[in-house]
């Protein structure tokens, strides 16, 4: 049982959306072309692939460098044909230096990683907003929850609301409703929230069209 229903209008509405957002199809179009041009993961081509997700999807990444070289590690030592959600974890967990008080776990930047460059349907995107509308769809009391599992346990919540929701959508086309309805749910609330400067034009100025696709996201 949903707590809020989620149906495949609701996708659809997100994904006409999308495909008025330029910005947003040429980040993801960009990436894509860069996993088939590149779909090694040699010490040059990690770089290109951590610097392309940190500065189009803006993962908050300052060490990138480390951050290459830690994923770098970690795919040589991985079987990325069988991999779960555990490589997620492990990407995130970007190690520790000398004098850092605390790791910093970079979760959004890591199920990016995975999601364009390894199987977008083995890793859906996480990251604030999706976290936040597969909350709001299944209740917070069915949700599954382990801090130290915290990527695992967001695609278990994600299998339980396909499932819930009969949904037939890919991974992709439900990442595009989350964030879009994630990112438009905190703007209504907190209009001067930090949120895409392009979602910001799209939620302030809509034409018709947008105005009734917004409408059926909230429905």
């Amino acid at each position: 049982m949903l707590k809020e229903s989620l149906t495949q209008d609701h996708i659809a509405a997100a994904n006409s959306l999308y495909r008025l957002c330029p910005y947003w199809q040429f980040s993801t179009e960009a990436l894509d072309e860069l996993a088939a041009r590149l779909p090694g993961f040699d010490s040059r081509v990690v770089l290109l692939k951590v610097v392309a997700v940190n500065a189009l999807y803006g993962t908050n990444v300052m060490a990138i460098i480390r951050m290459a070289e830690h994923v770098k590690s970690v795919v040589a030592t991985t079987d990325l044909e069988t991999a779960g959600p555990e490589l997620v974890e492990t990407l995130a967990a970007l190690p520790k230096t000398e004098d850092q008080k605390h790791a910093r776990s970079h979760f959004s930047f890591a199920s990016k990683f995975a999601n364009f460059f390894i199987d977008s349907e083995r890793f859906p995107i996480m990251d604030q907003y999706s976290e936040m509308m597969v909350s709001f769809h299944l209740g917070k009391s069915n949700l599954v929850r382990d801090a130290d599992h915290r990527y695992a346990d967001y695609v278990e919540n994600i299998r339980q609301l396909h499932t819930a929701a009969n949904l037939t959508c890919s991974s992709r086309e439900l990442d595009r409703y989350l964030w879009l309805a994630g990112e438009y749910r905190t703007w209504l609330k907190k209009p001067h929230a930090q949120i895409s400067t392009e979602m910001r034009a799209l939620f302030t100025r809509p034409s018709a069209e947008i105005a009734t696709e917004l409408k059926t996201i909230l429905t």
